[in-house]
């Protein structure tokens, strides 16, 4: 069992396919099933029968990460609560993670981590950056296409509230997001958070 143990450890890999897996139980416990590296805590449930999270590796587990194997390379883009704090619009403290995407609709812990999903359109899933984390393509929502997002989930506040967050923005891009962005509302809004500049 030692070996095994060791082996995950040595792989320095968080997050592990299921086939990767079997292959690694039958080379090293002739008498044991895959499921035995979870009861034993070698390994933990992603996503049943798909992607699991390499409990050997001794960092803290990225949530990112995580919801990207969760999502399986599936169409999906990371927003809010955390991203208004990640781009400097607010000084909130998020403890879930917002995932547009086009198949789900719930909300689920994975690891201990709150997920929200959000299933939407494929038209509404633009504006995407794509960031490497550990060998991972993540896809965030990008600031412009965000800050489209925080206009429209504080819309009642005054006009003045947004200046701050507004300087922060490339125009430009601001301009392409707005071309595609679909609430009118939000759109005059942040029409007049510029006459406010």
């Amino acid at each position: 069992m030692a070996n095994l143990k060791e082996k995950l450890l040595s792989l320095n890999k968080e997050i592990l396919k299921k086939d990767f897996l079997e292959k690694l139980v039958k080379r090293f416990w002739y008498t044991y099933k895959m499921d035995d590296l979870s009861n034993l805590g070698y390994i933990s449930v992603i996503k049943n029968g798909k992607r699991y999270y390499n409990n050997q590796i001794k960092t803290i587990k990225n949530p990112y990460i995580i919801w990207a194997a969760y999502m399986d390379f599936k169409d999906y883009m990371f927003w809010w609560p955390n991203f208004f704090n990640r781009y400097g619009f607010t000084t909130q403290v998020s403890n879930i993670f917002t995932v547009y995407n086009l198949h789900y609709s719930k909300e689920i812990e994975i690891l201990w981590i709150k997920y929200d999903f959000k299933k939407v359109k494929k038209e509404f899933l633009y504006g995407k950056d794509t960031k490497m984390i550990n060998y991972h393509n993540l896809y965030f929502m990008n600031k412009e296409r965000c800050f489209l997002e925080f206009v429209r989930t504080y819309t009642t506040y005054d006009d003045k509230f947004f200046i701050d967050s507004y300087k922060l923005l490339n125009e430009e891009n601001l301009t392409k997001m707005m071309k595609k962005y679909p609430i009118k509302s939000v759109l005059d809004k942040v029409k007049n958070i510029e006459k406010c500049i």
